[in-house]
């Protein structure tokens, strides 16, 4: 399966589990047993939904995990990795949110995935979720 196939089952598995609404519970976006994720100078971040509202200033280049829990892989206990040639994407900020803890990519023409640090406590996801929904 082509890395274009498996970011479209990704985000239409985002789409799906975002049907309710950014803020629906604070549950990290999956397919399969894949998180999205991306990876700045080390640190984690997990995809938390999408949202509508646009992010204030781009932030650099993240590493875009890949799913390999999907078509060929699937028997396979991976979950989201990131290879070693990681596809970049463009990471954006939110005004009112440290970058090192909330960032954005962009979804579609008009939209953008929430990605939260896995240094951020379940709390702060909950609210931060519901505040950008």
């Amino acid at each position: 399966m082509s890395v274009r196939e498996r970011r479209v089952i990704g985000a239409v598995a985002a789409v799906l589990v975002l049907g309710a609404g950014c803020g629906s519970g604070g549950s990290p976006t999956t397919s399969s047993d894949c998180q999205g994720q991306v990876r700045v100078d080390g640190g984690v971040f997990t995809g938390y939904g999408v949202t509508r509202r646009k992010p204030s200033a781009p932030v650099g280049l993240a590493e875009e995990a890949e799913c390999h829990d999907v078509g060929d892989d699937a028997d396979g206990p991976d979950g989201s990795v990131f290879g070693a040639d990681a596809p970049q994407v463009e990471v954006w900020s939110f005004e009112g949110y440290d970058p090192d803890e909330v960032l954005a990519v962009r979804f579609g023409a008009a939209s953008w995935t929430v990605f939260i640090a896995e240094t951020v406590s379940p709390s702060s996801i909950e609210e931060i979720t519901r505040e950008l929904r």
